[in-house]
């Protein structure tokens, strides 16, 4: 039996795209100082003469980084957490998307280094996802965003089901022991968030970065050699914006459903 079925559920879809919540975890421990291969800056000196030099995986993190804040839809939340050893939040809580906070987090961004210690990955995103950072809402506590058609057409009495989507950026270079941990940790929140990875650099661990994202309906990418950051970060804005459903169920009404029509051959424009 095949269905054609209409993916624009219009009751929700933009009540869906304005609750988009983005918080970015970025990697600021030690081995993100590493520079890395053919990749250079720029640097003038007091003579204006111009120098190339080496950046660092932290470098082009922070550029990803600032591409993002430059880029987020409007109407939508977020929050930077960094960490290395241990973590910490830019703003106690996720905020609104304007030109003052997306100020305040440039600048915060700018002064970025890779000086917090070892990669603790799965504390950091364990706290997140189970609620017990104070600025991040419990994502267990959320019910699964649910939609039902409404027969009426009445768009307004079905919206209060749907919950605002958060949305994880994880930027890291992945050098981690506890790989297939972080991984089980992500998977068991896949119904309430997607995460969305970038690995930085050669060494990065492609295992750790691509699974975290296919077990959460996410979108992996590496970033290596000279590899074009905004067209990765373009990529990734317009995968989040997208809404995004699963497990969908369809229920046939038996008095509703037409009878088949049998064609041999199929002409244009015929159905």
């Amino acid at each position: 039996v095949y269905t054609l079925l209409n993916h624009h559920i219009q009751s929700v879809e933009n009540h869906i795209e304005n609750e988009k919540e983005y918080i970015f975890v970025l990697d600021r421990s030690g081995s993100m100082g590493c520079q890395v291969d053919n990749w250079t800056g720029s640097i003038k000196d007091n003579m204006n003469t111009k120098y190339n030099i080496p950046k660092t995986k932290i470098d082009h993190a922070v550029d990803a980084l600032k591409l993002f804040l430059e880029s987020l839809p409007p109407n939508s939340k977020f929050n930077i957490i960094s960490f290395g050893n241990q973590y910490k939040a830019l703003f106690e809580n996720s905020v609104q998307y304007t030109n003052d906070t997306k100020k305040t987090a440039l600048n915060a961004v700018e002064n970025f280094k890779a000086d917090m210690g070892g990669t603790e990955i799965f504390k950091c995103l364990s706290d997140v996802l189970e609620g017990n950072i104070k600025h991040i809402d419990a994502i267990n506590q959320l019910k699964k965003r649910e939609w039902s058609p409404n027969i009426n057409n009445n768009s307004n009495n079905n919206n209060n089901n749907i919950l605002k989507e958060k949305i994880i950026v994880l930027l890291t270079d992945g050098q981690v022991s506890n790989t297939n941990a972080v991984i089980d940790l992500c998977k068991k929140y896949d119904h309430l968030c997607r995460i969305f990875t970038i690995g930085i650099g050669k060494d990065a661990d492609r295992n750790l970065v691509n699974k975290i994202a296919h077990v959460t309906n996410g979108l992996s990418e590496m970033m290596i050699d000279s590899i074009d950051i905004s067209s990765v970060v373009i990529k990734m804005l317009d995968k989040t914006s997208k809404t995004y459903y699963k497990d969908i169920i369809v229920e046939y009404i038996a008095s509703t459903i037409p009878s088949p029509t049998v064609f041999k051959t199929v002409k244009l424009n015929q159905v």
